[in-house]
């Protein structure tokens, strides 16, 4: 498989209030976010949160 990097994480900020999440976590973002019809989407900003699979633990970069 290849990455093209056209992949991204999105937790809506709704999410993060309801998980008890700090909102002064969110950092500002120059990730450029295009829809499937090419219009550009504005992002809040980016969070790095720590999601546990099973014992495994990752850190995750969410728009």
């Amino acid at each position: 498989m290849i990455d093209n990097g056209s992949a991204l994480n999105v937790c809506p900020v709704t999410t993060l209030k309801q998980m008890n999440v700090d909102l002064n976590r969110i950092c500002p973002s120059k990730t450029a976010v295009r829809a499937f019809d090419g219009s550009r989407r504005e992002v809040n900003g980016e969070i790095d949160l720590l999601i546990d699979v099973g014992p495994c633990s990752f850190s995750i970069t969410f728009q």
